[in-house]
């Protein structure tokens, strides 16, 4: 059986273009700058998140969840998720 061969140079060029794809797919969704004049921190409200959203063009669940990974507080705009809404769209017909 071959060694097992780790070199710390590949996992961090992998990690560098993981989180390059992430800052990519980010700003497709939300452009860079349109994110900018709307971050405050913590004091974003709700109405902040869906006038962003509209002015994105996108559900203001993606704008709450951005929101919410880079705080790190997932307590906050819970109701703009829609949680529990996805499910129902896959039970089965009885």
């Amino acid at each position: 059986m071959d060694d097992l061969n780790l070199n710390d140079s590949d996992f961090s060029e992998d990690w560098a273009k993981e989180l390059e794809a992430d800052r990519l797919a980010q700003n497709a969704l939300i452009p860079e700058e349109l994110w900018a004049r709307y971050k405050i921190a913590h004091a974003v409200t709700a109405s902040d998140i869906t006038n962003l959203a509209s002015e994105a063009e996108v559900h203001p669940a993606i704008v709450a969840g951005r929101y919410r990974w880079e705080t790190q507080n997932f307590q906050k705009f819970k109701k703009l998720l829609g949680n529990n809404q996805v499910r129902k769209h896959f039970e089965l017909n009885r």
